[in-house]
């Protein structure tokens, strides 16, 4: 993506920031290699929970911490199993589980 900026300064839309390679990266989910390449190092898993913003870590319940003992994933339970379609509560109990 470029920094271009509108008229009133602030950053254009993501479609009309995208440059082609960005396009052809993100179509081919090339985009995605560092995070293969973290998996082969052993720092992420294949499957585990989604990191969050650090600034969220004061809401979590003493059961929702139980999701940082183990290492992230490029994708999570919760992704697998109903994506947007479930509850945060119920992301995370996936997650923890």
């Amino acid at each position: 993506m470029t920094n271009a900026l509108g008229p009133n300064g602030a950053l254009l839309p993501d479609a009309q920031r995208l440059t082609r390679l960005g396009k052809f990266l993100r179509s081919t989910s090339l985009d995605e290699f560092p995070e293969l390449l973290n998996v082969l190092k052993g720092e992420m898993s294949l499957v585990g929970p989604r990191p969050l913003l650090m600034e969220y870590l004061p809401l979590y319940s003493p059961e929702q911490v139980r999701r940082h003992e183990v290492r992230p994933g490029i994708t999570g339970w919760a992704q697998l199993n109903g994506r947007n379609a479930i509850s945060w509560e119920d992301k995370f109990n996936l997650d923890v589980w």
